[in-house]
């Protein structure tokens, strides 16, 4: 199986091909991370468990309690070759090992199951938009000018998914499911365009 997944990610690399990791790929990546070093087209999207062990596998130690968490992710971004991290949690840290965004907007107190499948996925969404307008030179963002292509498009997956997140629960409250964050994605894209 390495060699399957060692094949398809040096592909997409070599093609300038998008790659989002999550979840079981993220176990793969911990066990093999020079598989993806120096690919700057790939993301990681670490809940606070899967980063810590990550976090010990490329730093040979506990990650610390007491440091930055913004010092923590930027660290493995770096030492990962400047891949992109998003460490999700109470807030979204996104790095590349040089340049870092935090997200705190919206959310809830309610942590949906599925709700980094939204994440990822609307990730792949806004990688292809962002690296479309920075190809195209139709950066009209400061912000895609400034942090790039790959951290704009972690920040606005961050963004949509804590917005959705946040307007559901307005509407259903502690029973709030990642169904119904789906069915507010419209109007948080809507709501991201106008704050852009």
């Amino acid at each position: 199986m390495y060699y399957y997944v060692k094949d398809v990610i040096q592909s997409a690399h070599k093609l300038n091909i998008p790659i989002v990791i999550d979840a079981d790929g993220l176990f793969f990546i911990t066990q093999y991370p020079e598989v993806i070093k120096g690919c700057k087209n790939v993301v990681l999207t670490p809940n606070a468990m899967e980063f810590s062990r990550l976090y010990h596998k490329l730093v040979g130690a506990e990650l610390p309690k007491d440091e930055d968490e913004i010092v923590c992710v930027t660290k493995v971004g770096g030492l990962l070759g400047n891949v992109t991290v998003v460490r999700k949690g109470e807030r979204d840290i996104v790095s590349d090992g040089n340049k870092y965004l935090v997200c705190e907007h919206g959310g809830s107190p309610r942590r949906c199951g599925g709700q980094g499948d939204l994440l990822s996925g609307s990730l792949g969404v806004w990688t292809h938009w962002s690296l479309k307008a920075a190809n195209n030179n139709a950066a009209t963002s400061n912000m895609l000018t400034e942090y790039g292509a790959m951290l704009c498009a972690s920040y606005a997956a961050c963004w949509l998914t804590r917005e959705c997140n946040r307007l559901a629960f307005c509407k259903y409250l502690r029973s709030t499911t990642t169904t119904d964050m789906i069915q507010e994605i419209g109007t948080a894209v809507r709501s991201l365009e106008n704050n852009s």
